[in-house]
């Protein structure tokens, strides 16, 4: 409902590179109800899914994007990736995040939007959403018009930082999906995040962080499979792009895929 500082999306998710690209090719483009779109070429992606532009581009890696833990197998499963975008040319720099934790920010303006949206619902309706969405949109009620401008300026310096990193010289940022394997299906919500045996704190603050952050900005992030966790869970790294450089993304996807096919998991 919200068009302009919204950054809710519905993002495409399909087996290959190649199909991801066929399918963007097919929805992109200028639509009468989207302001952002409107000065948007369209990615002819499909094409340019042979170019290698992973050679001598510069990657930067960020293990952490505000988080407090990374699980081993994530840092390892991460590395993993750099080490095969380097194959490809690539030159590959880790480096610390200077960006605090997005969470607080994403929070306010999600669930802002979710009271905008969901308040007025009759009990009946609202009884059949989650406990956390209702604490969610129950948590947005509470905010003040201060609070929301804050959140939109606070968004717009993530922004700015990862736009100049880009301006900077680099051409791609890798990081984590997720700071640890999937929870499991029957895990509270409310419950603290486990990393290897230890408390990290908020699920959601700690959990995914580089989800919301490029949430936040806008810019093209793809998740690539990155094998499997000892307990048969998928593993994924994010690889992030400059804004209106989707093409150029999916085809450094599309190589790390040739190098790295998902493999299938061994769960008796």
């Amino acid at each position: 409902p919200e068009a302009f500082a919204n950054f809710i999306h519905l993002g495409l998710i399909a087996r290959t590179v190649a199909d991801l690209a066929l399918g963007l090719d097919v929805v992109a483009g200028a639509s009468p109800v989207d302001p952002h779109s409107l000065t948007r070429a369209n990615p002819d992606a499909a094409v340019t899914l042979a170019q290698n532009t992973l050679q001598g581009a510069r990657v930067l890696l960020w293990m952490r994007t505000g988080n407090a833990r990374v699980a081993e197998e994530i840092v390892a499963a991460t590395r993993n990736a750099a080490d095969v975008l380097a194959r490809f040319g690539a030159r590959v720099t880790e480096a610390a995040c200077p960006l605090e934790n997005p969470d607080p920010v994403w929070r306010t303006l999600q669930q802002s939007n979710w009271a905008a949206r969901f308040a007025a619902l009759k009990p009946a309706d609202r009884a059949t959403l989650s406990p956390t969405l209702n604490a969610g949109i129950d948590a947005g009620l509470a905010y003040r018009g201060l609070d929301l401008q804050r959140a939109l300026i606070k968004r717009t310096e993530y922004f700015r930082a990862v736009q100049n990193i880009f301006a900077e010289g680099t051409d791609f940022i890798l990081t984590p999906c997720v700071s640890a394997p999937p929870v499991a299906a029957e895990h509270d919500l409310g419950a603290p995040l486990i990393i290897d045996g230890k408390e990290a704190g908020d699920l959601r603050t700690e959990w995914t962080p580089y989800l919301s952050l490029f949430d936040l900005t806008g810019h093209p992030a793809i998740a690539m499979p990155a094998g499997f966790a000892g307990n048969g869970a998928p593993l994924g790294v994010q690889l992030v792009a400059p804004w209106a450089r989707d093409s150029a993304l999916l085809a450094a996807a599309a190589a790390h895929e040739r190098a790295s096919p998902a493999p299938r998991p061994s769960i008796v």
